[in-house]
């Protein structure tokens, strides 16, 4: 679809792009079909998307195990390639990351005049939002929930899972009977307040 044609409303088709990523491997937004795809178009020099990081970390920590994908495309210049991958490297910077050498296809088909710019597309490849809330706001968080069938009984599951560790429930130290039940109970729960947030 032609830049001038593309729709970006929610529902409308998702305009592919293909970029590397830090192996030079080419990479593009269709070959997540099936997936959730948060991306995160930024660059090294913004300080908004720098300002960023540590709550899109938070938040793919959150998503972690779910079908939820985190690609960040950086439309730092070519000559600035290096410095992208230092970038990469310092923060640890988690998901996928390619590299789209300047403002290229990618900000001309969503129409993208500046950055940090997050969007959504569904398991479909469609458009949730071209223009979503950022990783700060708990605004996103909620868009990918709405976008992945049982997510908060996972994360739920996951929560417990972190609070039966804390109280010094460790697995290996009781009966396989006993592990069970806690496992059942865990899954009750789960399966309850995902019932409830339902409604």
């Amino acid at each position: 679809i032609g830049t001038a044609l593309y729709d970006t409303a929610p529902g409308s088709i998702a305009a592919d792009f293909t970029y590397p990523d830090v192996n030079g491997k080419e990479v593009s937004l269709s070959d997540f079909k099936g997936k959730v795809v948060l991306v995160d178009v930024w660059a090294t020099w913004c300080g908004p998307c720098r300002g960023e990081i540590p709550h899109l970390k938070k938040l793919e920590q959150e998503m972690h195990g779910t079908d939820v994908v985190f690609l960040g495309v950086s439309v730092d210049e070519a000559k600035d390639k290096q410095k992208w991958l230092d970038f990469i490297k310092k923060e640890e910077l988690g998901g996928v990351q390619v590299h789209a050498s300047g403002w290229s296809k990618i900000a001309q088909d969503y129409k993208i005049k500046g950055i940090p710019r997050f969007m959504v597309f569904d398991k479909q490849g469609r458009v949730v939002s071209v223009d979503a809330p950022r990783p700060s706001s708990p605004e996103l968080k909620e868009m990918l929930e709405k976008e992945v069938p049982g997510l908060n009984v996972v994360l739920i599951d996951e929560r417990l899972t972190t609070k039966v560790a804390q109280d010094q429930l460790i697995f290996a130290d009781v009966s396989r009977k006993k592990r069970k039940q806690v496992i059942d109970k865990m899954a009750a729960v789960a399966i309850l307040q995902g019932y409830l947030d339902a409604q």
